[in-house]
């Protein structure tokens, strides 16, 4: 087994875990306030931010988008290169124009960030899987391009 795949493996054994222990509560403890009954019965709720959104759920569903922080005073937030589909690594050549490859296995060239026209460089998407966290999510570009 590879150390990848055993980490992607305990991942998920620990957010079972988490589900379970949830759901164990929940079930155990009106059992445990029939032996009392003079106890009101516990709920048990998840932490409120367990999967990324208000008011937890176990299902995972996040229920409520993410908004990214505003730029620092002095940045602005400016689109480079749009129209892309994932977009997982960018490299910058000597001459500067600008490679992207896309978590599908496409990798474009751009003849600079203020270029929308490209040319496919690569296309791999029949080698590659991209299904959840796999795809092409990096590449090396020759330190001496082009030479």
């Amino acid at each position: 087994m590879s150390a990848r795949r055993g980490h992607r493996i305990a991942v998920g054994l620990g957010l079972s875990f988490m589900l379970v222990a949830a759901q164990a509560v929940t079930v155990m403890a009106p059992i445990a306030s029939a032996a009392n009954p003079s106890k009101p019965p516990v709920v048990a709720t998840p932490p409120p931010r367990l999967f990324g959104a208000s008011g937890g759920t176990t299902t995972g569903v996040a229920s409520a988008a993410v908004t990214a922080p505003a730029p620092r005073t002095g940045f602005a937030d400016t689109i480079a290169i749009s129209g892309l589909t994932r977009p997982a690594a960018v490299r910058f050549a000597s001459d500067g124009s600008v490679f992207v490859a896309e978590k599908s296995g496409l990798i474009k060239q751009y003849p600079s960030l203020t270029s929308t026209t490209f040319t496919t460089v690569a296309d791999l998407r029949t080698q590659v899987d991209d299904y959840w966290d796999r795809g092409l999510l990096g590449f090396a570009l020759d330190p001496n391009y082009p030479a």
